[in-house]
């Protein structure tokens, strides 16, 4: 059963919290803030009057994460950042700033990074794959400097796509 309680700040609400916890005498799962899990253990013991706390688990949003996280068995994959992605992209765009036609000039700038680091970010969020930018690339035959520009995204998104795979 989910319970959900909110209140003013005026009022004790942990107080009516952990009575309702010690009413039910339910093994309970109780979320919080982030910076509130050790002043909530305290109360917990302090209102639950007890001096260990077996069926009450007091966890943070962050802490929930990490324990769904291990329990599905994926806590040690390894995830990539916007900084370890944005080291990745120059060394990429260094590798292949020869073959630029349209951004030869901007390659080697960090604006010109942030901006396909933004772009891959944004790629990503939208569930998008390097074939729709083939799909994009066939769209703009007609205007061929938008096909360049897209054709040179496109290969770096790709080594990007096989570097971290």
């Amino acid at each position: 059963m989910l319970r959900l309680y909110a209140g003013r700040e005026n009022i004790n609400k942990e107080r009516f919290i952990f009575d309702s916890i010690k009413a039910s005498g339910a093994k309970t799962l109780v979320l919080v803030p982030n910076q509130y899990t050790l002043a909530a253990e305290e109360q917990a013991l302090k209102y639950l009057e007890t001096d260990c706390l077996f069926d009450v688990e007091i966890l943070s949003m962050n802490r929930l994460g990490l324990r769904m996280l291990q329990e599905q068995g994926t806590e040690s994959v390894r995830m990539l950042d916007k900084y370890g992605r944005f080291m990745l992209l120059t060394k990429l765009i260094k590798e292949q700033k020869d073959s630029f036609d349209i951004f030869r000039r901007t390659a080697g700038r960090i604006t010109f990074t942030n901006m396909l680091n933004d772009f891959i970010s944004e790629f990503k969020q939208q569930n998008l794959s390097a074939e729709e930018l083939d799909n994009m690339l066939d769209d703009a035959k007609d205007i061929p400097l938008l096909q360049s520009k897209i054709k040179e995204l496109s290969d770096v998104i790709k080594s990007y796509e096989d570097t971290i795979k």
